[in-house]
């Protein structure tokens, strides 16, 4: 035999070859799909933490945590604490903020509003089925709150503006699952976790307060 023969594939080995590389590549990305949305998951937990500090810090000057929408927008008000300038004048920069959840891939097309929602039903306001309620302009009392640790705060919510309906439609309808079929929340205990509908559901049904959303 001639040393210097080259050796080639043929097509029969190319194709063995193109068909290994597409079934790693099968097995590996959906690995790697749901590692990119627990590292969205982490990241939106991280900013709901970081959002409870600025409601802490809130509280600690005020004495109570700001109104859902009342004399402006909760996040509005708790973005004066960590970032310059206003956020009507910011909202380009809203993605990429605490105020922006990882997992969703566009900030809001028209107004500052966020990702998250703000349950506005906290004590002392009381639940009523009036839709002109000034329930989101009463700031919440902290003390007042029974169960903290099972009353919803801060959560993933679609990029709406406004709803105002009982918890099962809002948690059925306007609560975004995300990820991996959970949702950042942030719990009146200033507590974050992901949990899925049904937990939602359960501690939501322990507490008093229907819920109303800013977001």
């Amino acid at each position: 035999m001639n040393q210097n023969t080259i050796r080639v594939f043929t097509l029969i080995e190319l194709l063995v070859v193109v068909l290994i590389i597409s079934l790693l590549a099968g097995m590996l990305l959906p690995a790697l799909n749901k590692a990119q949305a627990a590292a969205k998951k982490v990241g939106c937990l991280s900013n709901q933490k970081q959002i409870g500090l600025l409601f802490d810090a809130y509280r600690g000057d005020h004495g109570f945590w700001p109104a859902a929408r009342f004399p402006d927008y909760w996040h509005a008000t708790l973005w004066t604490y960590i970032y310059d300038g206003t956020l009507y004048q910011n909202r380009d920069r809203l993605k990429g903020t605490i105020f922006y959840c990882p997992a969703k891939e566009n900030p809001p097309w028209a107004w500052p509003i966020t990702g998250y929602g703000m349950n506005a039903y906290l004590p002392p306001s009381i639940r009523t089925d009036d839709f002109l309620t000034q329930a989101d302009k009463t700031p919440p009392r902290p003390g007042r709150i029974q169960i903290p640790s099972c009353t919803i705060l801060v959560v993933d919510t679609h990029e709406s503006w406004h709803a105002n309906m009982g918890h099962d439609w809002t948690i059925n309808n306007i609560v975004t699952f995300a990820h991996l079929d959970q949702a950042g929340v942030l719990y009146c205990d200033l507590h974050a976790v992901a949990a899925n509908k049904t937990r939602m559901l359960e501690t939501y049904a322990r507490t008093p307060f229907s819920t109303e959303w800013h977001y």
